[in-house]
């Protein structure tokens, strides 16, 4: 029962009228000073506690305990479910919660806090919650025992998809490490922090949202710090990946010489296989696809899916495999082999669906759309894997899949004829893509448009489209390839004027 949810623990109080809060204190008071007592012990607890945990913090005897909690279940301020010792309590609102906390005086709140947090840590039998030990921790002023607790939180989280929540308590752990002096010790927990923060966030926010780049750069400055190790190669393939998606290729492949050089010293193959994960995405954007299969099928030579599972927590946020067999799937479509490309479409998705894990179901998803849309494409089967792609995103929140599965949904309808509805959908998913700074995905975006429109609005409005996407295209800096010639070969010269 001390499993309750972090947001039903006290410290981010909700915003109370300065008359209402007055009002819940007053009939705290009147209710005399053991329930009074018993109401701020269950409050620093959490909005949700079980007797036992109560009894073992409270000053009263059981006698006088339970006198107190009937006491606060007659005023309507807490309910009882099943009978002590098995009983466990609730709040009847946040709000009350909040104004018996409110009411702790600092030292003796540490203290109280301190005692729960040993109650948690050596309690047998039911697991508590990483998070719950982590806040009680925390308010006790132990932040080094808090950091760790926060970090396995993460952890939990991330093995169960839950990377919002992920990201919440990763940076619970950041926030309390900045306290600390800088130095080799804190530098060692930190990047071990953020290299797991990094792909929780791009498993959210894309590749290349700013707060992204805000921890792999710190991540990336702590391990240069620090002497070449195992433990700095997911903070240099988190910055490759964020560079590749902001369009700075070439930096990304500086990053995976890096990477290629320290898993040749440590003789590693795990470094190495994510080495090979920072090449075949560059090769891809520049167009070079023999060169991107090579890549993701040496990576896939280095793969057991059992010793890698890890890797989705600390590299790129997705399974390596999974990227391996969609990414060069899309490059074998590219290279003129659709057999092969749907054979290894289909084995990308039957195993990010086999490891339950997202984020790499939604990368996979996102890839078969690609190919299905190459020239001539399959508008049944776009729309198919958009739409699983659209529901993934909505239901876990990853706002860059979102835009690019909105964008295959509009251009799948404009195909089959609902040309307003397939323009919105569209358009919606551009405006969420200059929102996530998606950059290497623009042109793409800007060539779905032009054809969605290619049909049903003036030929200005197509050439605008295409434009956009070659001056994208044409930035030598970035490395992206030219625009597919069997695509722009479709656009015809403009219509004569008329007399």
């Amino acid at each position: 029962m001390e499993e309750a949810a972090v947001s039903s623990m006290p410290g981010n109080p909700l915003p109370v009228p300065d008359t209402l809060h007055g009002s819940l204190i007053a009939r705290l008071d009147r209710l005399g000073s053991l329930a009074k007592e018993v109401a701020q012990v269950g409050a620093a607890i959490g909005r949700q506690f079980s007797f036992e945990l109560l009894a073992g913090e409270a000053t009263q005897d059981e006698p006088e305990l339970q006198v107190a909690i009937n006491t606060l279940i007659e005023a309507g301020l807490i309910f009882q479910h099943g009978v002590p010792p098995q009983a466990s309590l609730l709040f009847k609102h946040a709000l009350v919660q909040d104004a018996a906390y409110g009411t702790l005086l600092r030292a003796p709140w540490q203290a109280l806090h301190a005692r729960i947090a040993d109650a948690l840590l050596f309690k047998e039998g039911e697991k508590t919650a990483p998070e719950i030990i982590a806040h009680h921790l925390e308010s006790a002023g132990r932040s080094f025992e808090a950091i760790a607790y926060w970090r396995v939180a993460g952890e939990e989280a991330v093995r169960r998809a839950a990377n919002r929540e992920a990201i919440e308590h990763f940076r619970r752990a950041v926030g309390l490490l900045e306290t600390r002096l800088e130095g080799p010790e804190r530098w060692r927990v930190e990047l071990a922090i953020l290299s797991q923060l990094g792909p929780a966030l791009m498993s959210v926010h894309g590749w290349s949202a700013s707060e992204i780049g805000d921890a792999v750069e710190r991540a990336s400055e702590i391990g240069r710090r620090l002497e070449a190790s195992a433990d700095i190669a997911p903070s240099i393939a988190n910055l490759a990946a964020f560079n590749v998606h902001r369009c700075r290729l070439d930096q990304a492949e500086e990053a995976s010489a890096d990477l290629f050089r320290i898993a040749g010293d440590l003789e590693d193959p795990e470094i190495m296989l994510q080495a090979h994960h920072c090449v075949w995405p560059v090769q891809w954007h520049r167009g070079r696809f023999s060169r991107a299969v090579e890549h993701a099928d040496a990576g896939l030579g280095l793969y057991e899916e059992g010793r890698s599972a890890y890797h989705r927590q600390v590299y790129f946020g997705h399974d390596p495999a999974v990227c391996a067999l969609a990414l060069g799937a899309a490059a074998q479509w590219a290279l003129g082999y659709p057999e092969r490309a749907i054979r290894r479409h289909y084995e990308a998705i039957a195993l990010a669906r086999r490891l339950w894990d997202s984020p790499s179901l939604a990368f996979s998803l996102f890839l078969a759309c690609v190919s299905c849309h190459a020239p001539g494409g399959d508008a049944a089967a776009v729309f198919a894997y958009a739409t699983e792609l659209q529901e993934l995103s909505e239901q876990h929140g990853y706002s860059h899949f979102q835009a690019s599965a909105l964008m295959f949904l509009g251009w799948a309808l404009a195909r089959s004829g609902e040309f307003s509805q397939g323009i919105t959908q569209a358009s919606d998913g551009m405006r969420i893509l200059r929102r996530v700074e998606a950059r290497i995905f623009m042109p793409r975006g800007y060539c779905l448009m032009a054809e969605i429109d290619f049909d049903g609005t003036p030929f200005s409005r197509r050439a605008g489209a295409l434009d956009a996407s070659a001056r994208l295209r044409g930035n030598r800096r970035s490395g992206l390839p030219s625009p597919a010639p069997s695509f722009t070969r479709r656009v015809p010269a403009a219509p004569p004027r008329t007399r």
